[in-house]
């Protein structure tokens, strides 16, 4: 929230009210998910672009529910278990992520064969914002010896 622009933060709490939400639900919450969008990016400019191109069909809210209800019901908490997936992982992740870098090093840390690549100048959605770097990390991680 505190990389929004104040005209991002109007537009988030038009679309958040309850009777525009009662009103058509799915429309609604794809606005408040463009609204936030900026807020994930590193380039705003690039966040803007994405948006402009989003259409309520683009999301499936239902499947959204399910993986976070599955989530919860499995209690995943990597901090306190470990996996016995020990095949190699990559995990890529935006150095500038507004979600930090906390779950990046959890996930690191849970798998057992791991290369953790940060993505500088790069948010939530680093493929996006840097897709060439993202493909040199995968070409690497491919071709390294296993």
């Amino acid at each position: 929230m505190s990389r929004l622009h104040p005209g991002d933060l109007e537009l988030l709490k038009y679309w958040s009210d309850s009777t525009r939400m009662a009103a058509d639900n799915h429309h609604a919450i794809v606005e408040t998910i463009k609204a936030r969008m900026p807020g994930y990016f590193f380039s705003r400019e690039k966040a803007l672009l994405v948006t402009q191109t989003m259409k309520d069909t683009d999301f499936n809210l239902s499947l959204g529910d399910y993986l976070w209800d599955d989530m919860y019901k499995r209690s995943l908490e990597l901090l306190q278990k470990d996996s016995n997936f020990g095949k190699p992982v990559l995990i890529l992740h935006g150095r500038q992520d507004p979600l930090g870098e906390s779950v990046a090093q959890a996930l690191s840390r849970y798998y057992k064969n791991t290369k953790l690549v940060f993505i500088e100048k790069s948010g939530h959605y680093s493929w996006i914002e840097q897709p060439e770097k993202i493909l040199a990390a995968i070409k690497e991680f491919l071709s390294s010896p296993k």
